[in-house]
């Protein structure tokens, strides 16, 4: 099916220009970590809605320029508050590091099916909040920081709020010890 197209395009090893095509895989929110099984899984998730006609998978890519190469660690970490900042933190999703190109990037495909509810849930202002989150992530990581579509007056007051905003929490978190 659809998934499945999907998730050999995102996992796909094959040779390309630096070598391999994929660094690592990884499947999530799913009680297996093999790429096959996980994929098998989602795609049963995904036939329980039988409502929904629309595509039930989200492909998101998030990419580092030239030179910038975060560990997996880091790679994971960015992922799941990507992945979170459109609501799909709890849905199944298969992810794959590319290194076959100049950029390090890393292809997310998430089951827009509600691992339970069975509801397709379409985000709403996805790209807004992937742009917020990709500047605070930059601002966090210390990575080098790119336009994600915003001009440079709304970067500029995008970074403004979020030092702010990083600050205060900061200091609420000095106060307060979360468990």
């Amino acid at each position: 099916g659809s998934w499945h197209r999907t998730a050999t395009g995102v996992t796909d090893s094959g040779s390309r220009r630096r070598g391999e095509k994929v660094g690592g895989v990884r499947a999530s929110n799913r009680n297996t970590n093999d790429p096959a099984g996980a994929t098998t899984l989602l795609e049963c998730t995904q036939s329980a809605n039988t409502r929904s006609s629309t595509d039930k998978t989200y492909h998101l890519i998030f990419s580092f320029p030239p030179g910038e190469e975060p560990d997996l660690k880091t790679l994971n970490a960015i992922e799941d508050r990507l992945v979170a900042s459109i609501g799909y933190a709890g849905h199944q999703r298969i992810s794959a590091v590319h290194i076959d190109t100049d950029h390090l990037h890393v292809h997310v495909a998430i089951n827009k099916v509600h691992p339970t509810g069975y509801q397709n849930i379409e985000p709403y202002y996805d790209k807004m909040k992937l742009m917020e989150t990709c500047v605070r992530l930059e601002l966090e990581y210390s990575l080098i920081r790119t336009k994600h579509g915003l001009t440079g007056q709304q970067k500029s007051e995008q970074q403004r709020k979020i030092k702010s905003g990083h600050k205060k929490q900061h200091d609420e978190s000095e106060e307060h010890q979360y468990e």
